[in-house]
């Protein structure tokens, strides 16, 4: 079993989203790595968990796609939202993508290493 952290509901471990908010499990293992405050160093092979997990909310496909959105915003209105860097994890067969902010979760040391290899930055 499984609890959405959008909503709560408690999801038996054969559903791979939120019957009741459609929030990914993708979604709710990041947070939950995230989240966890004794864990203030993320490995590389944690940071994989999380890709190696990834099943599309929308189709069930299991095969992603992972994108650095980089913000050129100008810090007015939307505008600030556009000003920040994002990754994009993309289903490969239907498209359907989930976007984390990339601030954050760069603030831990493994996500870092983890980022720097994914993106030759």
């Amino acid at each position: 079993m499984w609890q959405c952290n959008q909503c709560r509901e408690l999801l038996e471990d054969q559903f791979d989203a939120c019957w009741k908010c459609g929030c990914s499990r993708a979604a709710n293992l990041a947070t939950d790595m995230l989240s966890d405050s004794s864990n203030s160093q993320l490995s590389e092979t944690d940071s994989l968990r999380f890709i190696e997990q990834y099943r599309c909310a929308k189709c069930g496909h299991d095969e992603s796609v992972l994108e650095r959105i980089e913000g050129r915003g100008t810090g007015h209105g939307h505008g600030r939202m556009l000003a920040k860097d994002f990754l994009a994890v993309s289903c490969d067969r239907c498209g359907y993508a989930e976007f984390y902010n990339l601030s954050i979760l760069e603030q831990r040391t493994g996500m870092q290493n983890f980022f720097r290899q994914l993106f030759r930055s």
